[in-house]
């Protein structure tokens, strides 16, 4: 497969109105359907629009993917072409492309947001040159399209994988931000305790993680990573020996583990996949109810200790009942009346549910 692709006369599209991720590459034989942030949400969908509609420039420029500013889109979907950015790759990028204009789309109505300041640094890192980034507001036709093969992609299961490439540019981002010196040495809790989106609060029965995990391991660090810049992150997970996470996109921090005896434990609590990379990243591409090599038996009880602390329960959207065994399962499910994801028995128990 070639690794810089060429489509002439190719059209970027800006998501549209309605189409959640809908923006993409549109070449002249149709959707390049690894453009797409999620491929699966329009499968057989004709995203082609008018030719009225369509704005020509008379240039080259170069695509470098869908935005959606969640931060494990970042840490994932929106690195899958950035690999053309590391310096092994800069002279066949450079022979590919020259200086034609970097070009993106952005997902979830957020057309017109700037980079957020931690995917802004990780840029600066991989050295993107942002003054040459342009955003695509208006379906926009190019003389020639370059298209990098992605190394992080999606199959028709939905199932996510990566190739070399992608591993390669987390690498990179860690050895630019942390020389290797020392062993990692630390345990670390990642808490949403202190997150709030909008007046609320995203999660519910932190409070009794965080015993448990206190419990498991006395020595545990609890960090609120929304607090740290982004350098300060990748030297707090490359200097972990366990990192422990809930489920979701906090728990994509996991992949700037280094190599070797790190140890990641994720907690998940609603019948949903996460991507676990690493090395422990990249060894697993589906999420678990805990991931990682829990080598030692002392650590292995521990982590099951915290996590039969945690209550399952059920989502209270879509009524999914979390993937614990059956001896969980047991003690019964509560339904949680609120928005919110996640819950404990004790708070459960507090809030009347």
């Amino acid at each position: 497969m070639t690794e810089i692709r060429t489509f002439d006369s190719a059209i970027v599209q800006p998501e549209q109105i309605g189409r959640f991720a809908s923006g993409c590459v549109v070449a002249e034989s149709g959707v390049v359907r690894d453009t797409l942030l999620s491929p699966c949400l329009y499968h057989n969908v004709d995203l082609r629009i008018r030719d009225s509609e369509v704005v020509t420039e008379s240039c080259d420029a170069l695509f470098i993917g869908c935005f959606y500013n969640c931060w494990g889109h970042s840490l994932t979907d929106s690195l899958r072409y950035l690999w053309v950015f590391l310096p092994r790759y800069r002279k066949m990028l450079v022979e590919a492309a020259g200086n034609a204009k970097i070009v993106y789309v952005t997902a979830g109505g957020e057309c017109g947001r700037k980079f957020g300041k931690n995917f802004a640094e990780m840029l600066d890192v991989l050295g993107v040159p942002r003054e040459r980034i342009i955003e695509i507001r208006k379906p926009t036709r190019f003389r020639r399209l370059f298209v990098p093969t992605p190394s992080f992609y999606e199959d028709e299961k939905i199932d996510r994988h990566c190739t070399d490439k992608y591993k390669e540019t987390i690498d990179y981002i860690i050895d630019a931000v942390v020389p290797r010196s020392a062993a990692p040495d630390k345990i670390v809790y990642f808490t949403r305790s202190k997150w709030q989106h909008g007046f609320a609060r995203k999660d519910f029965g932190e409070i009794a993680i965080e015993r448990a995990v206190k419990r498991a391991y006395p020595d545990c660090e609890m960090v609120a990573p929304e607090t740290l810049s982004f350098k300060e992150l990748v030297k707090l997970v490359a200097s972990c020996k366990m990192l422990i996470t809930t489920e979701g996109s906090i728990g994509h921090n996991s992949l700037f583990l280094r190599g070797g005896g790190n140890i990641r434990c994720v907690i998940e609590m609603l019948a949903t996949e996460s991507i676990s990379a690493g090395d422990q990243r990249g060894q697993g591409i589906r999420g678990g109810i805990a991931q990682g090599a829990l080598g030692e038996s002392s650590r292995q009880s521990a982590a099951e200790s915290c996590r039969r602390s945690v209550l399952p329960l059920r989502h209270p959207r879509n009524r999914r009942v979390s993937r614990l065994p059956s001896k969980f399962l047991a003690q019964g499910t509560h339904t949680v009346r609120t928005p919110f994801r996640l819950a404990s028995r004790a708070n459960a128990r507090r809030k009347g549910v």
